[in-house]
């Protein structure tokens, strides 16, 4: 089964496929079938001098042989597919490779006797073992994102129908379920999901149900962006957890960070973050601390504080991150990627714009390298790219890379998503700076439909959205409807809600109100962004907008002198480090310096 010639034929298969990754992931996959298969030997002797002993009956030996051998099956359908690997299988084989069912869970005596009472035994046990296999098969097709894995999905659950065994149907269900969230279709992967779980519930075939409601959690609560309900299968989910046996710690870290996710879409960054960590802490207590599990978590909490401009805590994750990741899957791995993804957003938090355009361009490489052009994945790296080029100044590489990932995200997530609504706002903001004001608020418009249609009515991605489609009315002259924008803004994030984006609306408020004729309520506006986060922002775009907008505030309210000139030379620094050219500015600026 697995043996030398089994790696040395698996090594010269990936070979053949061409990617200059794929002897370096045959590698890995080696050794990583290498541990499994001496875990699985040693599991089954130590069941076989049980049973010897009469530690254990005929039946939990039987049982124990059972799901033995079931996860042999599962090395043996995944060394198929490896013996005749594609670029999705190369791709995918050192993830699925680590995804393979402990054999340790297989010396769990009370949770076999459970499942072989809730499954019963009315049914040829050989067909049964036949499905499961199939259903095994489906499984390892859909890890590999393998678009035949849905059709062989929906195969395999016909088969348990025709059998008539509704244990096996429900795990078919699950396996359908996997199959379609794979490849992106998320409505066919909850409501597969949704049978599965209400099949399993009433046999008490509660791992079954369990792993549904956990995936619920993603496919409803992340995927589809509905995220009271995908919270509300994570109740479901953690009353099942008490029967989950020696899987429970597994389990449990799977329901954390699906629960984190969903929390971070939905704006409650410490829930996510004390879910994240709950997550991180449950795979190490299982697995230990290099698990590429443990990594990927770690990626998550790090990416998300990154996100938040939490540059020291965001470090510490990511290089705990780089440091399994690495190890498991390579430097050039799509996983790698996603670190160099989060310290792009680390290093432009710090102000540090080549640096973050040379992390965001190195992910994006990476992900090209092993996927197609028109995969919707590229579309995150394409976006953060297009974030790090436009703060460089480079409008039209940013604006080129942006319009494809709006189309990426249109294709293969619909026109609700709040990952289009996300490219549709940097794409706003792009045709802001080009000079494009009517185009940028159709963006804005746009974006600000689907995140009031998906998201609670305070969530900031809804603010940080009015905000530009206030700089585009602004632009526009439009000083009235920016005021209007921005005023809402500045009702969201307030008073408990992200102090940046708090500080970044009541700026724009100020501007408007200038432009309106009422200094002194801009002048409000002015000192309570200075006192928030947004006063300290290193990106001196913010800065300069910022404090230019105070002392004109000032000037025009005949505010007291020294600070006058104070700021003007703060706003003067910032403006000219982002290479303002309005020689009115600069000039006004000039003057107020020198106190005229």
């Amino acid at each position: 089964m697995w043996n030398a010639d089994a790696d040395a034929s698996m090594v010269a298969a990936f070979a053949g496929v061409g990617l200059a990754h794929a002897r370096d992931s045959a590698e890995r996959v080696g050794r990583r079938l290498d541990d499994y298969a001496a875990t699985w030997a040693q599991t089954h002797e130590r069941g076989c001098l049980a049973h010897l002993s009469a530690a254990i009956d005929d039946e939990a030996w039987q049982r124990r042989q059972t799901c033995l051998d079931d996860r042999r099956e599962r090395l043996v359908t995944l060394l198929e597919l490896l013996r005749a690997p594609d670029r999705d299988v190369v791709n995918a084989a050192v993830s699925v490779a680590h995804e393979l069912p402990l054999a340790v869970a297989c010396e769990d005596d009370t949770r076999l006797a459970a499942e072989a009472a809730a499954f019963g035994s009315a049914y040829d046990p050989r067909q049964v073992a036949a499905v499961r296999q199939s259903i095994a098969r489906t499984e390892l097709l859909a890890e590999a994102i393998r678009p035949d894995a849905i059709p062989a999905a929906l195969t395999v659950r016909e088969r348990a129908q025709r059998l008539g065994d509704p244990g096996l149907v429900a795990e078919a269900e699950l396996a359908v379920g996997t199959a379609y969230l794979q490849l992106g279709e998320y409505q066919p992967a909850a409501d597969a999901y949704e049978r599965a779980y209400f099949a399993a519930r009433p046999l008490g075939a509660d791992d079954v149900a369990l792993r549904a409601a956990i995936q619920l959690i993603d496919a409803v609560g992340l995927r589809l962006a509905r995220f009271d309900d995908g919270l509300e299968w994570s109740r479901h989910a953690q009353g099942l957890l008490q029967s989950s046996g020696s899987a429970r710690g597994w389990r449990e870290a799977d329901l954390a960070e699906n629960v984190a996710a969903v929390l971070r879409e939905k704006g409650d960054i410490d829930g996510a973050r004390t879910s994240f960590e709950r997550a991180i802490a449950l795979r190490t207590e299982v697995s230990g601390a290099d698990h590429p599990a443990v990594g990927r978590a770690w990626v998550e909490l790090g990416a998300m504080l990154a996100q938040r401009g939490e540059g020291d805590g965001a470090e510490l994750a990511l290089g705990e991150a780089e440091r399994v990741l690495v190890a498991a899957y390579g430097a050039e791995s799509m996983q790698v990627a996603q670190v160099y993804s989060a310290r792009c957003a680390v290093a432009r938090y710090r102000g540090d714009l080549q640096e973050s355009a040379d992390q965001c361009a190195h992910a994006l490489a990476i992900r090209e390298a092993w996927l197609a052009p028109d995969h919707p994945s590229l579309a995150p790296g394409l976006s953060n790219l297009a974030s790090a080029r436009l703060s460089l100044g480079d409008l039209i590489g940013a604006r080129a890379l942006l319009v494809r990932a709006v189309d990426l995200r249109r294709r293969s997530l619909g026109t609700t998503h709040p990952s289009l609504a996300t490219s549709l706002a940097n794409l706003g903001v792009i045709d802001a700076h080009l000079g494009e004001p009517q185009a940028a608020a159709l963006h804005f418009a746009e974006a600000l439909e689907i995140r009031r249609s998906v998201l609670p009515p305070r969530h900031p991605d809804i603010a940080s959205t009015l905000i530009g489609l206030g700089d585009a009315y602004q632009q526009m002259a439009e000083y009235q409807r920016a005021l209007a924008s921005y005023d809402e803004a500045v009702q969201i994030s307030a008073p408990d809600g992200d102090a940046r984006i708090h500080g970044r609306a009541l700026t724009g408020r100020g501007l408007a109100r200038l432009e309106l004729g009422d200094p002194g309520q801009a002048r409000g506006d002015f000192e309570a962004a200075l006192a928030t986060p947004f006063g300290d922002e290193p990106d001196p775009t913010a800065r300069c907008g910022l404090r230019h907008g105070l002392v004109r505030a000032l000037v025009e309210g005949e505010g007291d002198g020294p600070r006058v000139r104070e700021l003007a030379r703060a706003a003067l620094d910032a403006c000219r480090e982002i290479g303002v050219e309005d020689a009115a500015t600069l000039a006004d600026l000039v003057a107020w310096q020198r106190g005229k």
